[in-house]
C-alpha cells in the first residue's frame, strides 16, 4: 500500500527527531481534542495541537504550506517529544486551560490569577522548548529557514514571551479586585498619618518662615549671612518633612 503524504511526514519525524507521531487532519477526523478544547476556551477552537496521551497531532491539511509547516511539525512533536523537556511538558497548557475556564466564568479574580501564574510559569517555557526544537529540526523536516522561529540567547521564543506578557496581564487584572480596597485602604491610612505629621509641623514651619523673613529685611543680597543661611535651611528641611501643600500654607503666614 503506498504511503500517504501523513505517513512520509510521520516517518520523517520519527527518524530526525525520534517521535513517534500520528499525523490527522482534525476538520475531516474525529478528534476528541477538536471537541473538548473550544468549551475550555475559544481560542483553540481550530489551532493546531498534540495530544502527548496518543502521541497525535492534529493539524488541518487545508492550511498545510510546505515551506513554512515542517516548522509547525517539528513544533508539535516537540511537545511529544522528551528532549530537553522538564515540568513544563506536563503543564504546558495549564494556564491557557484555567484562563479558558476564567473567560468563561466570567473571569473571577483567583482564577485569572492562577491562570496567569500558571501561563507564565508553565505555558510560556514548555512553547519555548517547542520553538527550539522547531528550529533544530524544521529545516532537516524540508522547513525554509526563513519561517525558523527566532531564539534568544537565554532560549526563549517570540510565542514564549507572548505567552509570559499575557500571563502578567492577566494575573494584573486579576490582582486588582483584590489588592484594590487593600490599596485603597493602605491610601487612607497613608493620608491620615500625612495630615497628622503636617498639622503637628505647622506651628514650627509658622516660627521657622517668620524667623526667616524677619532676617531677611536687612539682608541686601550677595553672600548670605550665616544665622540667614541658618534660617533659611531650618525651612527648607521643614518643607521636605511636610510635603505636598507646603507653599500653600506658607503664604498662609502672616
Amino acid at each position: 500500500m503506498k504511503p500517504t503524504a501523513n505517513d512520509i511526514r510521520e516517518q520523517k519525524i520519527k527518524s530526525i527527531m525520534g517521535v513517534d507521531t500520528n499525523i490527522i487532519d482534525p476538520s475531516t477526523e474525529p478528534s476528541l481534542v477538536r471537541k473538548i478544547a473550544p468549551h475550555v476556551s475559544k481560542e483553540w477552537g481550530d489551532k493546531d495541537y498534540a495530544n502527548p496521551l496518543n502521541n497525535t497531532i492534529g493539524i488541518q491539511t487545508s492550511r498545510y504550506d510546505p515551506k513554512r509547516m515542517p516548522y509547525i511539525d517539528a513544533h508539535e512533536a516537540g511537545h511529544l517529544s522528551w528532549e530537553d523537556a522538564g515540568p513544563a511538558k506536563l503543564l504546558g497548557i495549564s494556564g491557557r486551560a484555567v484562563s479558558g475556564i476564567s473567560d468563561t466564568l466570567n473571569n473571577p479574580p483567583i482564577l485569572d490569577l492562577i491562570g496567569g501564574g500558571l501561563t507564565r510559569t508553565f505555558d510560556a517555557p514548555e512553547e519555548d522548548r517547542a520553538e527550539r526544537l522547531s528550529a533544530k529540526y524544521g529545516g532537516q523536516l524540508g522547513g525554509d529557514p526563513e519561517y525558523a522561529p527566532s531564539i534568544d540567547d537565554q532560549g526563549r521564543s517570540e510565542y514564549g514571551n507572548m505567552l509570559r506578557k499575557a500571563g502578567d496581564a492577566r494575573m494584573v487584572k486579576g490582582a486588582e479586585p483584590i489588592l484594590g480596597p487593600i490599596r485603597g485602604v493602605l491610601n487612607s491610612v497613608g493620608s491620615f498619618f500625612t495630615q497628622q505629621n503636617q498639622s503637628r509641623l505647622k506651628p514650627e514651619i509658622t516660627s521657622a518662615i517668620q524667623d526667616y523673613r524677619n532676617l531677611s529685611k536687612n539682608w541686601k543680597g550677595g553672600t548670605m549671612p550665616k544665622g540667614l543661611l541658618k534660617s533659611f535651611d531650618r525651612v527648607e528641611s521643614l518643607r521636605k518633612q511636610y510635603g505636598e501643600g507646603f507653599y500653600d500654607f506658607a503664604d498662609q503666614i502672616k
